[in-house]
């Protein structure tokens, strides 16, 4: 898998904690959290969602998406599906339904990554396997990758879930 970034964090894994414990040594090291999206999943380009503002840019899409708040709402379980994309397509002026925006939406991430699983499967057996992720419910039901994912990761932090959001210090 190219382009991906480590970077060891303590973190918590339900009553287990990491903290202290990632010192850079194999026996100290008891699992490894992955993000989903762009690393184990392929999203489809963002553009694919539609014009927002009149952008269509990739780059100007995704600055909008990363600052805004109904997105945020939406992945952290505080807004349904319906009331996500009807706000979306008001708010960004889209020249699509709500229907059509939650549509492309749903088929935004695509299939689990080529070489992902091998990577995994070639990681020590004996650690953890756990994927992060900013992620709603309707994405997680609904796409392809969600059974491959929930068959190669033991635990899945998602989002939508304790309604918190990667950065936010306290979904770690």
């Amino acid at each position: 898998v190219t382009g991906v970034q480590t970077c060891a964090l303590p973190i918590s894994l339900g009553s287990q904690s990491m903290a202290g414990g990632v010192t850079g040594t194999d026996n100290d090291i008891e699992a490894v959290l992955f993000d989903v999206g762009g690393v184990i999943v392929r999203l489809d380009d963002i553009a694919t969602l539609g014009p927002f503002n009149g952008h269509t840019q990739s780059q100007a899409i995704k600055d909008i998406w990363a600052r805004c708040e109904i997105v945020r709402s939406h992945e952290t379980g505080a807004l349904s599906a319906e009331a996500f994309a009807g706000r979306m397509v008001e708010a960004y002026a889209m020249n699509c339904s709500p229907q059509d925006f939650l549509a492309r939406f749903c088929a935004w991430p695509r299939e689990v990554l080529p070489g992902s699983e091998a990577m995994l499967n070639d990681l020590d057996p004996k650690l953890q396997m756990a994927c992060l992720s900013n992620t709603c419910d309707i994405h997680w039901r609904t796409q392809v990758a969600s059974a491959d994912l929930a068959r190669l990761f033991q635990r899945q932090f998602l989002s939508y879930q304790p309604g918190l959001m990667q950065p936010d210090v306290e979904m770690y």
